[in-house]
């Protein structure tokens, strides 16, 4: 009989701890993020003929002999190197995905899709944008609340299914490609392909909206908060048209499906609680450094918002990096202690 008056078969907080470690459920999840790597960087989605994963052929990131806008501080590798890079990739996805040498083939996958992407960064913005700016606006929040960041990793899969299969599957003018160029006020990169429905950095924008409104009682913003944060969701979607890129139904439908990606990525780590165990901070910051990296050498085609691009890159570089001094700190206290 149980001392603390529970019968033998009710659940005690330890036991709720383990079952968030089920290898099973990490299992699916990597299963699941390898399906999603591989879905967009390889053609096996040609069959559907949709326009916008047309990069994807015969890999993402697969030299076509044109000139490339690789960053200044990124070294410009031979076109053979790359596509070898390209298919070790592949490779490496595949090995993630069924379960060989898993550690290691996600580390490559992940490292080797970075360095293809920075080889021409603009042929693979659309896709990972709201990786790179979604975790540089959840940044400060590793420092005292790490959970939220890693809600909005969680998210950011849903989010980018969420953000190119409408684009690739809906055929849907950008307003300068069908306006008269008299009539429309375009800032930036005159934007003309068929891939507006839905808007990306709305999406983005109210996925860190989401993922703060849907956190913990206890790391959830005050309503003054939250409405400040809600505001400057839609502001951004606001001038997502402002700028001649987007109808204003396509910020609709990005502001409902960034909450909808936000609250799946907040349910999916108070489901795993993966930000409390104790590798999860350094990993982190090690993310957002990565992040902050590719933003800064990114070029988004609007010189006006490049200081503020440098701004999100910096701080985001700042905080990943006390984040990795106070890990460091820490252990060599426990270190000097145990010792």
């Amino acid at each position: 009989m149980s001392l603390t008056g529970r019968g033998q078969g009710a659940p005690t907080p330890a036991t709720r701890i383990e079952a968030t470690d089920d290898p099973r459920v990490l299992g699916w999840s990597r299963v699941a993020l390898g399906a999603l790597f591989l879905l967009r960087t390889t053609p096996l989605l040609a069959p559907l003929h949709i326009h916008y994963l047309a990069d994807a052929f015969p890999l993402l990131a697969w030299p076509d002999g044109e000139a490339r806008f690789t960053p200044a501080l990124v070294p410009v590798l031979p076109d053979g190197v790359v596509a070898a890079a390209c298919v070790a990739r592949t490779v490496a996805a595949v090995a993630f995905l069924i379960g060989v040498a898993t550690r290691p083939a996600g580390l490559l996958a992940g490292a080797l899709g970075y360095l293809t992407v920075w080889q021409d960064p603009a042929r693979g913005y659309t896709t990972f944008h709201v990786l790179f700016l979604g975790t540089m606006l959840l940044a400060p929040t590793l420092l005292r609340a790490p959970n939220l960041l890693m809600s909005g990793l969680f998210a950011t899969p849903v989010a980018m299914v969420l953000s190119w299969l409408p684009k690739g599957l809906i055929d849907s003018a950008r307003p300068a490609a069908i306006l008269d160029p008299a009539s429309i006020h375009v800032i930036g990169l005159r934007l003309t392909a068929h891939n507006s429905f839905p808007s990306g950095h709305t999406i983005t924008a109210f996925l860190v909206v989401g993922v703060l409104l849907a956190a913990d009682r206890t790391t959830r913003p005050r309503w003054p908060a939250a409405a400040a944060i809600t505001l400057i969701g839609m502001a951004v979607a606001a001038s997502r048209i402002a700028v001649g890129a987007h109808w204003p139904s396509d910020t609709l439908a990005g502001a409902g499906l960034g909450l909808l990606a936000g609250v799946a990525g907040a349910q999916a780590e108070r489901r795993w609680r993966a930000a409390a165990r104790p590798a999860a901070r350094p990993l982190l910051a090690l993310v957002v450094l990565a992040c902050a990296g590719t933003l800064a050498c990114i070029d988004t085609g609007y010189p006006l918002a490049r200081p503020l691009q440098l701004a999100a890159a910096a701080g985001g570089a700042a905080v990943a990096t006390l984040a990795l001094w106070r890990a460091w700190a820490t252990r060599s206290h426990a270190a000097r202690i145990s010792g």
